[in-house]
């Protein structure tokens, strides 16, 4: 994958792995039966994307309802790096069963979650190839 335009990767203080009680909390966003979900309305993939983000970068201090849909992804409070992102992009890949980057990484879709969402309906929607 080229990783080009991918900000710097910093040292993070603060970061822990997640309580267990937490990880139950989390655990239902990575089931996925294997069947075709319907992905189609963007507020039902920003929840999504706000718990795999909590989930992914083991947020300890905030939950999924405390993220804004607005809020900056890179260089905003969150401090995501390319580390972050990285792991990120392998989480919603996953989960959505789409491949979200392909060729030169695009910036401009993690300025915020509402231009993740929108990328990310993008992928879902089209047709998947063989």
């Amino acid at each position: 994958m080229d990783v080009q335009g991918l900000p710097k990767p910093h040292n993070r203080t603060g970061t822990r792995p997640l309580s267990r009680v937490q990880s139950v909390l989390y655990c239902d966003v990575s089931r996925r039966d294997g069947e075709q979900a319907d992905w189609g309305h963007v507020e039902s993939t920003k929840a999504q994307l706000k718990s795999l983000i909590v989930k992914s970068l083991r947020i300890t201090d905030s939950t999924a309802a405390d993220l804004r849909d607005d809020q900056p992804l890179i260089g905003g409070e969150m401090e995501i790096d390319s580390i972050d992102i990285l792991q990120l992009i392998l989480e919603i890949e996953r989960h959505f069963g789409i491949k979200l980057v392909t060729g030169k990484f695009d910036q401009s879709a993690w300025k915020d979650i509402n231009s993740l969402a929108a990328a990310v309906e993008e992928k879902v929607k089209e047709p998947k190839q063989a």
